[in-house]
């Protein structure tokens, strides 16, 4: 099935046929209808998808890692715990259009599109 054209996305979804029983209803000379019915019960693995949607281009992911080893759950830990690194990811592109990772010589995040062949700046604190 192609499922998402916008993304090109085709995928094959298995159809299980999972039984088949029939039915006659003919009780009569030739004369009365006969009804035939046929029962097919089948499982479709498919897929569920939301709405494609146009967004901006994320141009800076950011992760915080926690010291959650002192509190008893994990939500709890998230609210009080301290961030113990971080890692910020983002583009970077030389003026000639060259990628590259050095955030002193990259342009401006605004000014990088999403087709452009940029590098990634990766800062870890």
């Amino acid at each position: 099935m192609n499922l998402i054209p916008e993304i090109g996305l085709n995928l094959d979804i298995p159809v299980v046929l999972n039984s088949v029983t029939s039915e006659d209803t003919y009780e009569g000379d030739f004369e009365n209808r006969r009804a035939l019915t046929w029962t097919l019960e089948f499982t479709l693995k498919g897929y569920i998808f939301g709405p494609v949607k146009s967004s901006e281009i994320i141009k800076l992911a950011n992760t915080n890692f926690y010291d959650t080893t002192i509190y008893d759950n994990i939500d709890n830990a998230v609210g009080n715990a301290n961030v113990i690194s971080s890692v910020d990811i983002e583009p970077g592109l030389l003026a000639n259009g060259s990628p590259t990772s050095n955030s002193s010589l990259t342009v401006s995040v605004e000014n990088i599109d999403a087709n452009d062949n940029y590098g990634y700046i990766i800062t870890k604190t």
